[in-house]
């Protein structure tokens, strides 16, 4: 069977889910994978839910599937809505920061991800790229491509900007310990 995971990004606008999404779907295209995107937005206006629901094969995927492997919840509304998607074994990766509902169990990855970014030059609007890091780590996926996405993606806005994305994506890579199943790994 060939390889496959899918992964949601939730939490509010304006919190960066388009282009930790548009990241992700990149890298994973350069690595020869098949990608299909869906984005939710459920409200415009900053602080109204939204999603980006993204399905990666090595085999062409032409829509998403209603179970997901990972889950990054950036606000607790992404939980309370998104949970029942999860698989059995997949993980909620979210920011303790922000979500502080007592979550616990297997299934949830509680990660400091906005004092991480804080604490390492990112500040807090790249929390989202901290998660990306521990999302990529979990798949086993080398982070070179993502760096390269990275500074395609954020290069216009300076060197800067684009050295504090791959320093932070680079500790949230090292936090990844925690993997899925060997028949969630995208290698």
């Amino acid at each position: 069977m060939a390889q496959e995971i899918s992964i949601l990004l939730g939490g509010s606008a304006g919190q960066g889910l388009q282009s930790m999404g548009a990241v992700i779907s990149r890298s994973l295209s350069r690595l020869g994978f098949h990608v299909f995107a869906l984005q939710d937005y459920e409200s415009r206006i900053r602080g109204g839910h939204t999603f980006f629901l993204l399905r990666a094969a090595e085999v062409r995927v032409d829509a998403h599937t209603d179970k997901v492997d990972i889950i990054v919840a950036l606000d607790e509304q992404t939980i309370n809505i998104q949970q029942p998607r999860l698989k059995d074994g997949g993980v909620i990766i979210y920011d303790a920061d922000k979500i502080r509902g007592g979550y616990e169990g297997e299934q949830y990855m509680p990660l400091k991800l906005t004092s991480i970014s804080r604490e390492n030059e990112g500040g807090s609007a790249m929390a989202n790229t901290v998660a990306l890091g521990v999302v990529w780590s979990m798949m086993a996926l080398e982070r070179e491509v993502v760096h390269g996405v990275l500074d395609t993606f954020f290069g216009s806005k300076g060197e800067d900007v684009v050295r504090r994305n791959c320093s932070v994506f680079d500790i949230g890579y090292e936090l990844g310990s925690v993997r899925l199943s060997d028949t969630c790994r995208m290698n």
